[in-house]
């Protein structure tokens, strides 16, 4: 015990230097030093510190979709279009989202999806849905969300290139088609209805996008389609298949996959990197 008066003494912690110039510790552990004789900071470890790009970039990121589809009560009843929004910028790590107000015309079964209407092909580079036909419902659609996307910029600031890929002609439910559904499959369809075919619902793959295709009357929508996309996706080939079935059903290609890249690195004219995704750039 101290007596009254006496100061506890605090162990010094002592230190000697080895013939190699090497600063040792009480327990004789070598402190490491770099050749300046400084400390050196610890090793990296290359799998911790190594920089990925599996992440959207939150200062580059821009993401595309409808008002009608996020904001449908039948998605996010709960949500406004901010608490939507905000939630897009945080599970995709976006910081520009655009909102055009529809999806394709006569899109009930997803909404109005934007995958079916529009889609990004490059960092900057839209595909729309488009249809000359003034008498054509989806026109006016096309025509709206052409004229926002004119107008807008994206997260880096520059305007959008807008590239028009033209919709089938008009594909209708064939009273063959509708007697072949069962009793729940008849009740929200009706024979003669309009399907919702686009060519932008397709999927990107590896040096590839594979594409929707309804044969018949839509032979050389189908043709020029394809045309449009090699020019969108110049590098990757563009395969066809039909997919008029799935339409029946509601969707097409990109609605029943679902793209996974790796790395995915886009990279920018600026040599910056992006990661991209046909929704969400």
């Amino acid at each position: 015990m101290m007596g009254r008066g006496e100061k506890k003494k605090k162990k010094r912690r002592e230190t000697t230097t080895t013939a190699r110039g090497e600063q040792r510790g009480p327990r004789g552990r070598a402190a490491a030093r770099n050749n300046n004789n400084e400390p050196r900071s610890p090793p990296k470890n290359p799998q911790t510190h190594k920089p990925t790009n599996t992440q959207p970039q939150k200062q580059n990121s821009t993401c595309l979709t409808t008002e009608e589809c996020l904001l449908h009560p039948n998605r996010n009843p709960a949500l406004g279009k901010s608490e939507v929004e905000a939630a897009l910028r945080r599970h995709l790590g976006v910081r520009k989202v655009i909102w055009l107000p529809l999806g394709l015309y006569a899109d009930h079964d997803t909404n109005g999806h934007v995958d079916n209407f529009a889609c990004f092909a490059r960092p900057g580079v839209v595909l729309l849905a488009w249809t000359d036909d003034k008498q054509d419902p989806q026109h006016a659609i096309s025509n709206e969300a052409l004229a926002i996307l004119e107008r807008e910029r994206d997260a880096r600031g520059r305007r959008l290139e807008v590239i028009k890929l033209p919709c089938p002609p008009v594909l209708s439910r064939t009273q063959e088609e509708y007697d072949g559904l069962d009793d729940e499959g008849k009740e929200h369809r009706k024979p003669g209805e309009r399907l919702a075919a686009s060519y932008v619902n397709f999927y990107v793959a590896n040096g590839g996008v594979v594409a929707p295709a309804f044969g018949g009357d839509a032979a050389s929508a189908d043709a020029e389609a394809a045309k449009v996309l090699r020019r969108a996706f110049p590098g990757r080939e563009v395969v066809q298949v039909p997919t008029r079935e799935i339409v029946l059903g509601g969707g097409n290609i990109h609605c029943i996959t679902q793209q996974q890249p790796t790395q995915g690195i886009e990279v920018s004219g600026e040599g910056e990197e992006e990661l991209f995704l046909p929704f969400a750039e």
